[in-house]
């Protein structure tokens, strides 16, 4: 007598019959493992000193962008007053209290010029406690100087300042 099979012929049969009826183990091999570990350890050797290098770059970057509103407010005040004022008088907020970076000092008034300087007060990247950043406002010329930034965060972070 021959025997008759009543299974599904393959066409009709779903993949997780055809996986449970094989034998076979699933799974990476060691080599696998390894391989895509030391890809993950490249390229995050190659991001992470970029990632650090942008961080230090947006610290640096607070002092000109204060400096400027500083000038902005500086500008204003003398075209009113027709003579250069100190934070207070031109309604300068002292950002010192809130950076964690930089320590804004009112370099003064007098009738011709205002001055304010930032000053590193919190290492970071290369910028070193006592870097520092100048401007100054003459009013007869309505002239913004800067002076070339001083110490090593100038040379190394080139901002437009």
């Amino acid at each position: 007598m021959k025997k008759i099979n009543f299974e599904k012929p393959m066409v009709f049969r779903s993949i997780k019959e055809e996986v449970l009826t094989k034998k076979s183990v699933w799974g990476f091999t060691l080599i696998e493992l390894m391989v895509v570990i030391v890809i993950i350890g490249i390229l995050s050797a190659l991001a992470l000193p970029r990632m650090l290098n942008l961080s230090t770059k947006s610290k640096a970057a607070e002092a000109p962008s204060i400096i400027g509103n500083w000038e902005s407010l500086q500008t204003a005040y003398i075209h009113e007053n027709s003579k250069a004022g100190d934070f207070s008088s031109i309604g300068f907020f002292d950002p010192t209290p809130n950076s964690k970076w930089f320590k804004y000092l009112d370099g003064g008034s007098d009738l011709i010029t205002g001055a304010i300087t930032a000053e590193v007060k919190s290492n970071f990247g290369n910028c070193n406690i006592g870097d520092n950043y100048l401007s100054s406002y003459t009013v007869s010329s309505f002239t913004t100087a800067h002076s070339s930034p001083v110490g090593t965060c100038a040379s190394t972070y080139s901002l437009n300042f």
